[in-house]
């Protein structure tokens, strides 16, 4: 059998069990660089494809793609689609050292300023995440019914992401990136304002809406972030740096690890610690 082939039934397989942007997500893995290799991949030559892959490509495309192909001749050996059980063995290293990108103070502040002077409700977002810590698919997918005023909490149970299929790209809500990413957060005096104003306007379910009341693609909402900091001469940073940037505030002010782990819904304080504390001692 052609690995392709094996693929696709173990997806076809796994269809209804999984989230259906984790389901698109690996049909398009499969088709870009399984199906789209530059030569059919069997059995007899899946270690030549995955050097060829660890070659070429970062090491969490390697470490998925990996991943992918094993979990999938695991399924074909249980059905008996194939004779023997498979095992791909690869030794992978990570030699990339991720970075934290937050904001500097000085940058932060020139943002906040720009949007409360101007009232530019759909920059808003970037008020959230700052001061929340939300993703960026989390703010999209922010409604109403997850803001409770009363008692000045956000519920995140939500996010919404892309997907490109078919040269379409679609936007797919679902739970949050983890269950631990369904959390409760505080809402701080100067958001719990804003709130109250946008609530009493508002004519959608969701929170932050594009200027004709739709909801808004992340992508897009990436783009018009990219657009401001250009606007205001502020180097380029991603969305998800302002997540960043309010965790740094916070671990600057004394806040301790496993408050700010539960605010970002990390699974555990030591992811908290080690994306975070290098970051605070080497500034």
């Amino acid at each position: 059998m052609k690995l392709k082939d094996i693929v696709m039934q173990y997806l076809e397989n796994i269809k209804y069990s999984i989230k259906k942007k984790t389901y698109l997500f690996y049909l398009q893995v499969n088709d870009i660089y399984i199906v789209g290799f530059n030569k059919e991949i069997s059995l007899s030559n899946l270690n030549e494809f995955l050097v060829s892959i660890k070659e070429k490509f970062s090491y969490s495309t390697t470490k998925l793609i990996k991943s992918l192909v094993n979990r999938s001749l695991n399924f074909a050996f249980e059905k008996g689609l194939i004779k023997e059980k498979i095992v791909i063995t690869l030794y992978l290293k990570n030699q990339q050292i991720r970075k934290v990108q937050a904001l500097e103070k000085q940058e932060q502040t020139k943002l906040e300023n720009f949007i409360w002077k101007n009232n530019k409700i759909y920059y808003f977002g970037i008020l959230l995440s700052l001061y929340t810590g939300l993703r960026l698919g989390e703010v999209l997918a922010l409604k109403w019914q997850n803001i409770d005023i009363k008692n000045k909490l956000i519920y995140v149970d939500k996010s919404i992401g892309t997907i490109s299929q078919h040269h379409k790209t679609l936007t797919i809500e679902s739970s949050p990136k983890t269950q631990s990413s369904i959390r409760e957060i505080p809402i701080p005096k100067k958001l719990l304002d804003l709130l109250k104003v946008l609530r009493k306007n508002s004519k959608s379910d969701y929170v932050i809406v594009s200027h004709n009341g739709k909801q808004i693609q992340p992508r897009a909402y990436q783009k018009s972030f990219d657009n401001l900091l250009k606007k205001l001469h502020i180097k380029h940073y991603g969305f998800h740096s302002l997540r960043h940037t309010f965790a740094t505030r916070l671990l600057e002010n004394g806040v301790d690890i496993k408050t700010i782990s539960e605010l970002l819904g990390h699974s555990s304080p030591t992811i908290t610690l080690n994306r975070y504390c290098s970051y605070k001692f080497t500034k």
